[in-house]
């Protein structure tokens, strides 16, 4: 027996000289993760050696080992739930994160309507819809009161204006009906007992973003109705208060969406923490830092329409730098003048776009699981994506399918840099 050890001990030793990873890793894994071999000793004293297997098992190489060792993936039980429950709170995070993107994209779609403003009055749980003619003139009478009605929908009749109405009501009730489907799921799932104490505090802290979010948005709409106070003095919601409610329906996202993949897939535990696996993660995290800034700054180009200034790639109007840049008197100007907005969108998409690349060109020399080459470059896929319908975009001064299109793909770009933040935690 304990010479079949030596034997086993000896072909290891050999394999791992041609791989510096099982060097590294040899002494973590051992025999309880690599070799699940049968015929194991049933003796107390030697309860920790694998008999050999057949002969025709020895015949496999370094490299053969190591797509095994890269294929393995190691399932850790969930913090959040309790055993059995995976699944079934996956897919309902799963939904949860679907409904929020779709809320996000249809509110992008009220907006570049000019429809979020047709609604004057607020109620946490929602209001019905005027039941007659009568009480449809009273609301048109409300939104003549405010600027957007005087300088953009000025003159609009009952219809037209019932048209606006109904896109930014539906836009609330789904809201509203989504924080039902979270509430109802937390509900069920807390007294079936599926969920461990930490798996309380993530719904807690869900649910709170939720409702503090209704209340965002009502703060956000209630900024249209006076004269702005920023460059651009087209009535619109203050481009400030649009940013911090897009940042907080992605805060929502995120959490719904990351937690779900761990739940149905498993927490993936690249073997061994390698440097190439630090310089990936660190990669990962750079990319997703600048993903996340170019979006929010996004917001700002939405909130001032500055996608209309400069419609030239890749120079702005013959300027590398727009002449605006100089004349800058206020900090408030990078967030508000115009030019100055879109030409920061465009460069923190370009570091963006070079981070993807470093990413991909890192993953791919590294020793890392497999997964984590194929999202790093679905990543990179997503970012040029985004870089050429934004370009479009602005080519054809701002259509609203390609803008739509813009801020739903970036949805998805951040979708798939969470999924690789998963693989490569």
């Amino acid at each position: 027996m304990l010479n079949q050890h030596r034997i086993l001990n000896k072909i290891f030793s050999n394999s791992f000289k041609c791989n510096k990873l099982f060097k590294y890793t040899y002494n973590d894994i051992r025999f309880n993760h690599l070799l699940k071999f049968s015929n194991r000793t049933n003796t107390t004293e030697n309860s920790h050696i694998f008999l050999l297997p057949p002969t025709r098992s020895l015949n496999f190489n370094s490299h053969r080992l190591f797509n095994t060792l890269a294929e393995s993936k190691v399932v850790v039980e969930s913090q959040i739930v309790n055993p059995g429950f995976e699944k079934r709170v996956g897919w309902w995070l799963m939904g949860c994160s679907g409904l929020t993107a779709f809320i996000m994209g249809f509110g992008a779609y009220v907006r570049l309507n000019e429809s979020g403003l047709s609604m004057i009055d607020w109620s946490f749980f929602g209001l019905p819809l005027p039941k007659d003619d009568e009480s449809w003139n009273a609301e048109l009478e409300k939104y003549k009161k405010t600027p957007e009605y005087k300088s953009v929908h000025y003159g609009i009749n009952l219809e037209e204006y019932k048209n606006i109405f109904l896109k930014e009501w539906l836009h609330r009730m789904i809201g509203r009906a989504s924080g039902a489907f979270f509430g109802i799921g937390a509900l069920y799932f807390t007294l079936r007992g599926a969920l461990k104490p930490k798996g309380h505090l993530l719904l807690l802290g869900i649910g709170s973003i939720g409702v503090f979010q209704a209340f965002v948005g009502k703060w956000m709409v209630e900024s249209g109705f006076f004269e702005p106070k920023t460059e651009n003095k087209t009535p619109r919601v203050s481009p400030y208060r649009l940013c911090f409610h897009f940042l907080n329906a992605m805060a929502i996202y995120s959490l719904c969406l990351y937690n779900a993949l761990n739940l149905l897939f498993g927490s993936l535990k690249s073997v061994p923490i390698t440097k190439d696996l630090l310089k990936i993660r660190s990669l990962t995290r750079t990319t997703a830092v600048l993903t996340l800034l170019t979006m929010a700054y996004g917001t700002f180009v939405a909130g001032n329409d500055s996608g209309l200034v400069y419609n030239t790639w890749p120079l702005m109007d013959g300027n590398i730098i727009p002449p605006e840049l100089y004349k800058v008197s206020s900090w408030r100007q990078y967030f508000e003048n115009d030019a100055l907005v879109q030409f920061n969108h465009r460069n923190l998409a370009y570091l963006t776009v070079l981070s993807a690349i470093s990413l991909v060109l890192s993953a791919k020399r590294a020793n890392v699981h497999r997964s984590v080459k194929k999202i790093s470059m679905g990543v990179l896929h997503a970012s040029l994506l985004q870089g050429l319908i934004g370009i479009v975009t602005l080519l054809y001064q701002v259509p609203l399918h390609g803008a739509l299109t813009h801020h739903l793909n970036a949805v998805a770009l951040w979708s798939v840099i969470m999924a690789l933040l998963r693989v490569a935690k």
